[in-house]
């Protein structure tokens, strides 16, 4: 979950109870090298208040790193990895981390992204998210969380609208459409 400047109590809110839907471990960032993963339950008023820090920018190497990691300790114990970014998408450091991306994309990790961006559309993390769907199209994808629920909604708004997503992201990735298979057509 992306903590930087841009997120303020809202926005965090709602991204805390859109992770919350995946009862699995939740990392934040900001800045450079200050990925965190979450000791507490993140429904916890009091441990939420310790959770936000707000910095001035964002950078989305750091918890690409941890990414990594996680996914490398998961393929060890023979299980695959999915992992739920949620952002409002903006982020500094996009040629670092798109190379951290590539690589966890590419090492055979068996690892999967969901990108969950809200707030706002043609950022630096809705690019990235739709240039690895193109390069990684099973393996990557993006959603966009926006409208009312943002722009003019309540946080309970904002955190339906974000759980919601979330759910159908991990849904479709559970649950993925069956295509049909061609049938055999008889030789002539």
């Amino acid at each position: 979950i992306d903590r930087s400047g841009s997120i303020t109590a809202k926005p965090f809110s709602a991204a805390l109870d859109g992770a919350a839907v995946l009862d699995a471990p939740v990392c934040l960032y900001a800045g450079p090298r200050d990925a965190e993963w979450v000791r507490g339950d993140i429904l916890d008023p009091a441990t939420r208040a310790q959770l936000f820090k707000g910095g001035p920018s964002s950078d989305f190497k750091s918890a690409v790193t941890e990414m990594i990691k996680t996914a490398a300790v998961n393929k060890l114990n023979g299980e695959a990895s999915h992992f739920v970014v949620i952002s409002d998408g903006g982020f500094h450091d996009y040629p670092a981390a798109k190379k951290e991306m590539e690589k966890l994309l590419r090492a055979g990790l068996r690892a999967t992204v969901d990108f969950v961006i809200f707030g706002r559309t043609d950022t630096s993390m809705q690019f990235l998210s739709e240039q690895l769907a193109k390069e990684f199209p099973t393996r990557v994808r993006h959603h966009i969380v926006s409208g009312p629920a943002y722009w003019q909604g309540t946080e309970e708004d904002l955190s339906k609208a974000v759980q919601e997503t979330v759910a159908a992201a991990i849904a479709a990735r559970l649950n993925p459409p069956r295509t049909a298979k061609p049938k055999a057509q008889p030789a002539p």
